[in-house]
């Protein structure tokens, strides 16, 4: 197995490591989930760069790298999810948008693969992501302020609902990204039914 695939499997076991971060409350929990999100960005950008450099792409990481990055967004979603009784922010429906999303254009691209066509990453998808990406580092930034660091008073009240809009408008981005694929590729499910 070669290093960029060794960085992918460490990725798909750092859900293990992030997820108790975010449910339990130990000291510095919530700086370590950040600390560990933050090792899995970077493997993430360094096994895909490595692999391209070195000519070390395989069918292993073209499978399990974007599956390994599905893996670790929907385990913190879903773990923002749990924590949405206490804070409020990123209500349940949401986490079933962008995961429901995910699910039909991971969908799509299997039926596009089967027909030979190969569906690539749009611009409304790679904003998607990137919004993502935004929204969640900035709920765990705002997880390591108001526990571990006990901030308080109106400016973590801003910082909260912030960062529960934030959520708003990926939840519409993702569902319009979702709806473009839909509608784009429709001839893969609509010719079959």
């Amino acid at each position: 197995m070669n290093l960029p695939n060794k960085l992918t499997v460490c990725r798909l076991a750092m859900p293990l490591v992030v997820m108790p971060c975010l449910l339990k409350d130990f000291p510095y929990s919530k700086t370590l989930a950040l600390a560990f999100f933050a090792i899995a960005s970077v493997t993430d950008f360094l096994d895909g760069h490595i692999a391209r450099k070195h000519g070390l792409v395989t069918d292993f990481g073209k499978l399990m790298d974007p599956l390994a990055d599905k893996i670790l967004v929907c385990s913190v979603l879903i773990c923002f999810t749990a924590m949405y009784w206490k804070n409020g922010i990123v209500a349940p429906w949401m986490v079933v948008a962008i995961v429901g999303r995910d699910l039909v254009v991971t969908g799509l691209r299997m039926a596009g693969l089967s027909r030979g066509a190969v569906l690539g990453a749009h611009a409304i998808g790679k904003h998607k992501t990137a919004w993502q990406m935004i929204a969640i580092v900035t709920m765990l930034f705002y997880l390591v302020f108001s526990s571990d660091l006990n901030f308080g008073g109106p400016y973590m009240e801003y910082f909260r609902i912030a960062t529960h809009v934030l959520f708003w408008l990926v939840s519409i981005l993702t569902l319009f990204s979702g709806f473009y694929y839909l509608v784009k590729y429709k001839s893969f499910y609509l010719d079959n039914a």
